[in-house]
């Protein structure tokens, strides 16, 4: 069922706030978690929320930590443990993600789960990120 101090990152297009299958006291929003806002000034940093009529980040989180045994929806493999909604943009560029991945590094988030596609190529910039997450990984 998980463990409510292990933080899973969802590197996506936000989650729902007010998800009933996702309880605001699981989530971990933090300022500045819309890293979208960097590369859209007319977003704002604080806001992880996700557009209703897009919510895959919601699924993705869903996945991970939706609450077991409510009746609502499906129950995720680790529904005790902490999602930590970073918000990235739809034109999804290179940097974009790996400045989410650092995001969640930063703050200590022991999973990260990004899905979603860049293309077959290999980008260094996000390598690297990935493995100074790995390398700053306590746990």
């Amino acid at each position: 069922k998980g463990d409510s101090n292990v933080v899973t990152a969802i590197i996506d297009w936000g989650v729902e706030a007010n998800h009933l299958d996702l309880p605001i006291s699981r989530q971990l929003r933090l300022p500045g978690g819309n890293v979208a806002a960097i590369y859209d000034t007319t977003l704002s940093p604080n806001d992880v929320s996700t557009d209703p009529s897009f919510p895959h980040g919601t699924n993705c989180a869903g996945i991970v930590a939706a609450t077991q045994d409510n009746a609502i929806g499906i129950s995720g493999i680790a529904p005790k443990t902490k999602i930590m909604p970073v918000r990235i943009g739809s034109g999804l560029g290179v940097s974009e993600v790996a400045d989410a991945i650092a995001f969640a590094d930063t703050n200590n988030a022991n999973i990260l789960s990004a899905s979603f596609m860049l293309g077959h190529l290999k980008f260094s910039v996000i390598e690297d990120a990935i493995k100074l997450a790995l390398k700053n990984n306590k746990s």
